[in-house]
């Protein structure tokens, strides 16, 4: 008896003996890790803006989602959008089950269908719905901004099944070759994450490297989306995809139908990637009829269109002038031709028994000459130049200019009129400090297409890094002229001028660019960044700064040296300068473990005046105004 409470009160000294040594372990651990750089950087990724409509997939085949029940007031139509309904479409609610007597079309896609730039009421799903004017059959906008094939058919598998679809149409773009999802903005995980787990990401490397590995809380999707995209896409998305799509065809009893997007250049309507043995058959084409599913080259429609009223350009009539991404004409035409492609095919099928019975067994030769096109369409077709750009862009969101620039190089030796080719890589060599090379290439672009305002925005801030002041405001104020919602060209002008000495006409330029952009970090940061360190008294609003700093630092998660550095001077230029230091030095930090030692040392240099309680003032803002044209 006496042992026994002797071993009872020993527990306790054992308890704390055990977490004592665990507590040592994975303190050991965690600085061998930090010593040895085991891992990866950190970054603030559940920080993103509120109002963007997408959030990231717990599904890697998905890898990103529209939020359901989303709403905005003024939406930008391409990060944020009038509404979504309950199950995370862009489109009107839908009843689940199907209601009696009605017949469900899905249509997937990419953001062709999501309808990218165009208000809802405009989308294809949307005007194709409106034709039937007995009600009785609905359109669903199942498309998803850069999905690709296998994505679109496993988002009609983990949600569209439910809505019982009796017709399934999938528009084929070229970018789904690409094998992976392209993302081009920041996005927050979808599930519920803890509070501490966020804290502990940021300032434990045990616990970051174990959670991108283990996937804890969803951190492993948002470290690397990209990576684990491709791994559950694999090599040749299309086949793949298809093949789903014919066997949910089969179990559910739908009809499934590929219908092929054309892009339109300012006089053609054009068709890319065809099969390498000349006889003009299309690489999805092909693949679609080795699956047993009907398809359809849209741009036939399209023409036949053209023909009928005259359009003299198709690029600007049936897109939003990028070539690919449908206006609201260019959706008119898509859903008129949809509405007789369905009520053909259905014709067609009427009456013919058994049509899911039939196994179908494919020439395996011809099957397989079908993949290695969808695989490499590049080498067998020079118009495959569009695809070269789309990976030259995507290369450049990666920050991989070097690589962009190569991919670039072969769209514009495979098409030297391909006008974007040429604005992808003109930016890519500015952001390279290239920028004689670059006026090149924005002077090409303009010469292809003159009225292009991304064209002269771009050649505007080369010339601004030339030092070229009266260029550069003469190009920026064009590309204004051309798109007067252009927010960034606004923010360009706005710094040039402030730059030239000439800040009130640059502030008013920075305040239009706010109010067009509001939620714009880098907008916010240079508006802040003129009004705390401006020489003249006249100019400065230390107040106004603070907020606007403040604004950009949560933006950024506060892990952006350059928008902590602003909201350090702001701070000094308001007379608090004990957080205007701890901000600062922050800053250094955040500078210096991203490898920009330049920066650190400029932030380190303003960190002694705050020090002493001595605001910081731009000299270089200072100077005498130059005769340039101030524009709008």
């Amino acid at each position: 008896m006496v042992r026994a409470k002797r071993r009872y009160r020993r527990w306790p000294l054992k308890l704390a003996l055990a977490l004592a040594s665990t507590s040592i372990s994975l303190l050991i651990a965690e600085l061998a890790i930090r010593a040895f750089g085991g891992a990866p950087a950190v970054r603030a990724m559940w920080v993103s803006r509120d109002d963007c409509v997408y959030k990231r997939s717990l599904n890697p085949l998905l890898s990103i989602e529209l939020k359901a029940n989303y709403r905005a007031d003024d939406p930008d139509l391409t990060t944020t959008y009038e509404f979504t309904n309950a199950h995370g479409l862009r489109d009107r609610e839908r009843a689940v089950p199907k209601p009696q007597g009605v017949r469900r079309i899905l249509l997937l896609g990419d953001s062709v269908v999501e309808g990218h730039g165009i208000a809802q009421s405009h989308t294809i799903s949307h005007q194709w719905e409106s034709l039937y004017l007995e009600g009785m059959t609905e359109v669903l906008n199942f498309g998803v901004s850069s999905y690709i094939t296998r994505s679109e058919v496993e988002l009609l598998e983990v949600k569209g099944l439910q809505f019982e679809p009796d017709v399934v149409v999938l528009i084929f773009v070229e970018n789904d070759y690409l094998n992976f999802i392209v993302e081009g903005f920041p996005l927050t995980l979808g599930a519920h994450r803890p509070e501490w787990s966020k804290h502990l990401f940021v300032h434990s490397d045990l616990f970051r490297l174990l959670s991108i590995h283990m996937n804890l809380y969803g951190f492993g999707i948002d470290a690397d989306p990209l990576a684990r995209n491709r791994g559950a896409v694999g090599e040749n998305n299309v086949v793949d995809g298809l093949a789903r799509l014919r066997e949910l065809a089969v179990e559910h009893g739908f009809e499934p139908l590929v219908a092929v997007w054309p892009h339109f250049e300012n006089a053609a309507i054009a068709d890319s990637v065809f099969m390498p043995d000349g006889g003009g058959e299309l690489v999805i084409e092909r693949l679609a009829r080795m699956h047993d599913i009907f398809s359809v080259r849209l741009s036939d429609r399209f023409r036949a269109h053209r023909a009928r009223f005259g359009v003299a350009n198709p690029r600007v009539t049936y897109s939003v002038g990028d070539r690919m991404h449908p206006s609201q004409a260019g959706c008119a035409v898509a859903a008129e031709a949809l509405k007789t492609i369905v009520a053909e095919r259905l014709a067609f099928l009427t009456g013919v028994k058994g049509r899911w019975s039939r196994p179908v067994r494919p020439d395996p030769a011809a099957t397989a000459a079908a993949a290695a096109a969808s695989a490499a369409p590049g080498r067998y077709k020079p118009d495959y130049n569009r695809v070269y750009a789309f990976q030259g862009k995507t290369l450049m969101l990666e920050g991989r200019f070097t690589e962009a620039i190569e991919k670039l190089n072969r769209a514009i030796e495979l098409n030297p009129d391909l006008e974007h080719a040429y604005h992808y890589r003109g930016d890519a060599l500015s952001r390279l400090g290239r920028y004689d090379q670059a006026l090149a290439d924005f002077n090409r672009a303009i010469e292809l297409e003159p009225n292009s305002s991304t064209a002269y925005y771009l050649r505007g801030t080369a010339y601004r890094q030339l030092g070229k002041a009266e260029a550069a405001v003469a190009d920026l104020t064009r590309a204004i002229e051309l798109k007067p919602d252009n927010a960034v060209a606004y923010n360009e002008l706005g710094m040039t001028l402030v730059g030239e000495g000439r800040p009130e006409a640059g502030l008013r330029h920075l305040r239009r660019a706010l109010a067009l952009k509001p939620d714009r970090g880098d907008l916010l940061n240079n508006m802040a960044w003129v009004l705390a360190v401006h020489p003249r008294d006249d100019v400065r609003q230390p107040a106004n700064a603070v907020a606007l700093a403040e604004r950009a630092a949560w933006l950024t998660g506060h892990r952006e040296a350059a928008a902590l550095d602003t909201l350090a001077a702001a701070y000094a230029a308001d007379g608090r300068f004990e957080p205007a230091v701890q901000t600062a030095q922050h800053s250094v930090a955040l500078a210096r473990s991203g490898g920009n030692h330049e920066l650190a040392e400029e932030i380190e240099a303003r960190l002694r005046f705050y020090r002493r309680a001595e605001p910081w003032r731009d000299p270089a803002l200072l100077v005498q105004p130059a005769p340039v044209n101030t524009g709008p």
